[in-house]
């Protein structure tokens, strides 16, 4: 008898658990099952997202730009506009202003660098973006508005280029002391480069004597 009371007790124990946390477990399960399935979904979506806009952007740079601009542009900016969160927007982006300024709309190009420095997650991309940009606002001849933007650094190892277009920038406005320090301070960024020393010499070299 007294083991029927006590597998009696043990079910009217189980039964009053279950009524107070079984709603509980069950909803825990579904949650935890939700979650492992979503995790799982994401990846899978992350993984073909990643792949679509690799393809399109290779699509992108086998399309000659010169000899069919538009489709190059609507390409562009139809990775832009499908995956802005993906370094292939930025690059898109980048390409569609070089092409821009190959065709002298400094406007359009203009607003494709700063697409980048506005939208890019990758530092060193906006940085060139800001740097480019800057290029063009020179050619636009918006020095001073081209100073302003270079006034802010998101990647420090493109400082040498910084640099270097500050001074290009005070050269066009004959401030020559200030573009020869800027060309002397890129120098000091880039001891070693092969590339830009000589373009530096020869900017310096062609400012007037102090």
């Amino acid at each position: 008898m007294s083991e029927y009371i006590t597998d009696h007790d043990r079910v009217d124990a189980i039964k009053r658990w279950w009524d107070n946390n079984g709603t509980a477990l069950v909803v825990g399960i579904i949650l935890g099952l939700i979650l492992i399935f979503g995790w799982q979904y994401w990846q899978r979506y992350q993984l073909k997202r990643d792949t679509t806009a690799s393809q399109a952007y290779q699509v992108l740079l086998t399309t000659s730009a010169h000899d069919d601009t538009a489709a190059y542009t609507q390409r562009a900016q139809a990775i832009i506009k499908t995956y802005p969160s993906l370094p292939y927007a930025a690059l898109s982006s980048l390409l569609l202003a070089r092409m821009q300024v190959d065709q002298k709309k400094y406007d359009l190009a203009y607003a494709s660098d700063m697409w980048v420095v506005n939208h890019a997650s990758d530092d060193s991309l906006k940085q060139i973006a800001r740097v480019r940009a800057a290029r063009v606002l020179l050619a636009m001849k918006k020095p001073d508005e081209a100073l302003n933007l270079l006034s802010k650094m998101d990647d420090p190892n493109f400082a040498v280029l910084v640099d270097e277009v500050k001074g290009d920038i005070y050269v066009t406005q004959h401030n020559f002391a200030a573009a020869r320090k800027a060309y002397l301070q890129a120098q000091q960024d880039a001891p070693d480069s092969e590339v830009l020393l000589p373009i530096l010499e020869l900017k310096l070299s062609s400012l007037p004597a102090s």
